[in-house]
This record gives C-alpha cells, structure tokens and sequence, in this order.
C-alpha cells in the first residue's frame, strides 16, 4: 500500500494555497483523543498520520480539513453537523471540490479494513439531507492526498482516466459495492 508522507509533503509544498503560505500544523494529543471519542473508535491510521502532519490547511481545489480548528469550511465536525448522516455512515470528510462537493473517507462495512476515499455530490444535500452521486476515488487516504495534490499542480486525469488510475493505484477496484469514477453516470 501506498503511504510515502514525504512525497505528500513535498506535493503539499508544490501545491498552490489561495490564501499564501500556511504553516502546518498537526493535531496534538488533546484533540486526536477527542477525535476518537467523537468517532467511538480508534483514528483510522492513514487519517491519524495525515493528520499529524496538517491538521486543516486551505490547499487543493476546496480545502483539506481537519478537527477542532477555527476555520469551520475546514473542519470535521462542523461538516458532521452540516451532513449528520455521513457521520452515522462511517464517513469521514476529508476534503472539497471547490464545487459544494466533498470527498469523504468510508470507514465501515465494506471500507472498514481498507478506508478508501469517496466523491460524493451535495447539490442541496444541507437542506435536504440528500447526496446524490458517489464514487470512489482512491483505496486509501494517502492514494487520495496524492491524486488530489498533484492534480493541483497540474492535471492529470485523476479520477476518470482509468488506465492512469489503475496504474497508480490497483487496489482501487476492489470495493465492489462502489461505483468506479470511469462507471459513474455523467
């Protein structure tokens, strides 16, 4: 499995920040305990060790969130509040789109062993409590960060060229509950 922090610093470091440089800053002890009391589990490890590197930082399309920070369009437990059934799901929001969407880590059911990242389109979904479309994305938070930040920098195709997907990440087509981004209704 795919899990190079390094790299996801330097792509961090490449990546452009709308509001300039943002110093990073990792969740401490307090707040990753009060994580996990919030999840009734432990953190799963690929989010305990994102988050340990940077706790919320406005870089990406739409932000990378984080727990217990100020910024609330950056914040888990503010988009639970916004989304409550994806907390009762074993959804975890993880980033944004810059659209209103969301990309959210799956840890239950199928996803509990693995944890892997999920588009899911919120057209409306604060109001009505609706998502509408879903796909996975990535087979782990660390595949997600990776396509995420270097489709930042430049674009690569990531998520609906399925040949360059599957070459960086194989393990992506074994959720067969989820629907593949290059499978998903247009």
């Amino acid at each position: 499995m795919f899990a190079d922090w390094n790299e996801i610093r330097e792509l961090l470091a490449r990546s452009p920040h709308p509001l300039g440089e943002m110093p990073l800053r990792g969740i401490d002890t307090t707040e990753a305990e009060a994580l996990r009391v919030m999840l009734g589990r432990e953190i799963p490890s690929d989010l305990s060790q994102w988050l340990h590197i940077a706790n919320g930082l406005c870089a990406g399309p739409g932000g990378l969130f984080g727990f217990g920070i100020s910024e609330e369009h950056l914040d888990i437990e503010f988009l639970w509040s916004l989304f409550p059934d994806w907390r009762a799901r074993g959804w975890i929001p993880v980033a944004g789109d810059g659209c209103g969407n969301y990309y959210v880590l799956a840890i239950q059911g199928e996803c509990a062993e693995s944890s892997p990242v999920i588009f899911v389109e919120t057209p409306g979904a604060a109001d009505t409590g609706v998502d509408t479309g879903a796909y996975v994305v990535a087979s782990s938070l660390a595949h997600f960060l990776r396509f995420y930040l270097e489709d930042d920098i430049v674009r690569t195709g990531w998520p609906f060229d399925e040949k360059y997907v599957r070459d960086r990440d194989p393990a992506i087509v074994n959720f067969s509950s989820l629907t593949l981004p290059w499978d998903a209704p247009a």
